[in-house]
């Protein structure tokens, strides 16, 4: 038996048995050695004993049964099925996570979270990205691999099958299953076949040894066609420039071939499926993008809601850039704005904007006069004392304007095509940030601003 371990920080992250490997090893040991963060990731392979499974104890939960090719938790990927005996640990291991009293939180960088499953995946197989809670438990797998293929459209010939042995069949065509052959193997054989009674395009297959099933694979499909398009690119065509670059290079059509291969096509069926094929690559062109919101003159009142959202969900933070946020045409907008932000529950609340002059934007001293004359804004000041926004205004101005939220460390947020104080004015769009969008705008911005000495000055209202 083989046994997997991955070591991180000298604490073992996760440990995985192969049953039914002994020859392959051959008494080595084998050990991969990277560096992650300022700790050794180490992948060790050895050869054990069968009876040290037998010490396994002190787990939680145990979960066992047989895995189809291609499964989550399979490490043979789509070559086998494996059946599979998972133990469950309720302590996990404290160099990757800390434990809060109610959840475990993460303790060293997403990166390097990254880095620690991609060495898993490549060296044990596991696709452990998919849950990081697997790390600190233990597999032990037996893996169970079958070879068979199609007999044009007459069948499959399964091969090599042990005397004891029952195949189940399920040819299908399209969604139904049009024939279902049941084989019992009473005599070792080196090849069985199994006929469809009538036409099918794929199958399921089940193979139970001693009435307990070692291999089940759905959907299978053969290929019996193929259409190779090939296509001889030309140099590429480059045009000189002047100003914006030295040159533009654009691509040439050059020339292409169709080859046919195998059995020519149903014609029926190749219309029906070309035509589903281009009706339903209309249908994804045309559906509507929910990630990207196109705003009229007017519709002042869908960018508040779509805005205002965004910024009262967030928990932790809100940063608001718009360089015009302060523009003296639209003070009173602004104000209806800073009044939303102080309502909203994020314990850090920030605008950065740019002044280029009184007679065109308020500065922070002016900007706080307007805030202090304001009925509503004043009340909140003289009751709560603040309302909790910090002002930075900056040396220079930046082109777009975002909303940037932070919850829980997950980030989110809004490209806006334009100032705040002209959301009902103009053509524009507003574009929803994943995470990692949010996160690599906010980190540049933020270093623009600071790093770069671009802050002018800044204040707490």
């Amino acid at each position: 038996m083989i046994c997997d371990k991955i070591i991180y920080g000298g604490q073992v992250l996760l440990t995985i048995y192969h049953q039914g490997f002994d020859d392959e090893i051959n008494g080595r040991r084998l050990k991969i050695v990277e560096k992650v963060g300022s700790n050794n990731l180490i992948f060790t392979e050895t050869l054990v004993s069968d009876d040290e499974i037998v010490n396994i104890n002190d787990w939680l939960t145990k979960e066992e049964g047989l895995l189809t090719p291609g499964s989550t938790k399979n490490p043979y990927g789509e070559a086998a099925c494996a059946y599979m005996v998972h133990y469950k640990y309720a302590n996990k291991p404290s160099r990757i996570f800390n434990f809060s009293g109610d959840r475990y939180l993460l303790r060293i960088s997403v990166d390097e979270l990254i880095q620690i499953n991609m060495f898993v995946k490549k060296y044990t197989g596991l696709d452990i990205e998919k849950n990081p809670m697997y790390y600190g438990d233990i597999f032990i797998y037996r893996s169970y691999t079958i070879n068979y293929h199609a007999n044009k459209e007459e069948g499959i010939t399964v091969e090599n099958l042990p005397a004891g042995s029952t195949v189940i069949v399920r040819f299908k065509k399209h969604d139904a299953i049009v024939s279902t052959k049941i084989v019992r193997i009473n005599h070792e054989t080196e090849e069985t076949e199994i006929k469809s009674d009538k036409p099918w395009t794929y199958h399921d297959i089940e193979i139970y040894f001693d009435d307990v099933l070692v291999y089940y694979r759905k959907d299978l499909s053969y290929i019996r066609r193929m259409q190779i398009s090939m296509k001889l690119s030309e140099p590429k065509k480059r045009i000189r420039l002047n100003k914006i670059a030295d040159n533009y290079a654009f691509e040439r059509k050059g020339s292409s071939h169709v080859s046919k291969i195998g059995d020519p096509p149903d014609e029926y069926e190749e219309m029906m499926n070309t035509s589903a094929f281009e009706i339903n690559k209309r249908l994804n062109a045309e559906k509507p993008d929910e990630q990207v919101i196109f705003m009229k003159p007017g519709e002042i009142q869908k960018a508040i809601d779509l805005i205002g959202n965004v910024m009262q969900t967030a928990s932790d933070s809100i940063w608001v850039f718009d360089s015009y946020f302060t523009d003296v045409n639209g003070i009173k907008g602004m104000l209806d704005w800073i009044h939303i932000l102080a309502n909203c529950q994020a314990q850090v609340k920030n605008v950065v904007f740019y002044s280029k002059g009184p007679n065109n934007a308020l500065d922070i001293e002016a900007l706080k006069k307007e805030i202090e004359r304001e009925p509503e804004l004043s009340i909140m000041l003289r009751t709560r004392k603040a309302l909790g926004i910090h002002f930075y205004q900056t040396k220079y101005p930046i082109h777009d304007r975002f909303v940037l939220t932070e919850t829980d460390k997950i980030y989110s947020g809004l490209a806006i095509g334009t100032s705040f104080n002209s959301l009902g004015d103009h053509y524009y769009c507003i574009s929803k940030l994943s995470h990692k969008a949010s996160v690599t705008i906010w980190g540049e911005l933020k270093s623009w601003m600071i790093d770069s000495n671009n802050l002018l000055k800044d204040a707490e209202v």
